[in-house]
């Protein structure tokens, strides 16, 4: 039942975050806000864990949509394009791991899978995967309706087919060599010698 309220809170913000556009700069209110989260989260327990971690995930994921918007409406689109994107999603990715590492468990729950503070740890952990997933998928969704990506699968479609014409002529050349080796072993005396060479 918490892994589905989750799902249904990242679900929402997927669903309003698109929606949403900015100036070129993103607001300074939620960049103040996300400082504020950071240090609040450093001093904050772990059963508090969701409450503090979501709300600076949402700010994190806010930014990196508003960077995939940005990038992917380039009218120069190119490979670079990509690069940048999934460079980005890395650092975006790592700064959710570095966020979650501020959590830390204590040294007397490490063993006890069955505490609550563990159980808020796992939580957590579950949260800032399923952000990470959403990110990921986003970022997929942005490359599969990018030009340079559709001149990339023609590209490849194009490589599909003449490959396929290439293993058509290899079973055409291997039939052949069939017909020249059973021509070779069913013909009489001398004419082996002038079959072979």
């Amino acid at each position: 039942m918490k892994n589905f309220r989750i799902l249904i809170s990242v679900l929402i913000i997927s669903l309003i975050i698109p929606t949403i556009s900015f100036a070129d700069d993103f607001p300074p209110e939620l960049t103040n806000m996300k400082k504020n989260l950071e240090t609040s989260l450093k001093s904050s327990p772990l059963s508090q864990c969701k409450q503090r971690i979501t709300p600076l995930f949402d700010i994190d994921t806010l930014e990196f949509f508003k960077f995939l918007e940005t990038t992917f409406q380039n009218k120069s689109a190119d490979t670079t394009l990509l690069n940048t994107a999934i460079a980005k999603y890395m650092t975006y990715k790592r700064r959710l791991n570095l966020v979650f590492g501020m959590m830390t468990l204590n040294a007397n729950v490490v063993g006890n899978f069955q505490s609550d503070e563990y159980v808020n740890y796992v939580r957590c952990r579950e949260i800032t995967d399923a952000y990470i997933d959403l990110s990921k998928q986003k970022l997929m969704d942005y490359v599969r309706s990018n030009s340079v990506q559709k001149k990339t699968t023609m590209l490849v479609e194009k490589y599909k087919a003449i490959d396929n014409r290439l293993q058509d002529l290899n079973v055409e050349l291997a039939q052949m060599y069939g017909f020249f080796a059973t021509f070779k072993n069913k013909s009489p005396g001398f004419l082996n010698k002038c079959v072979v060479n």
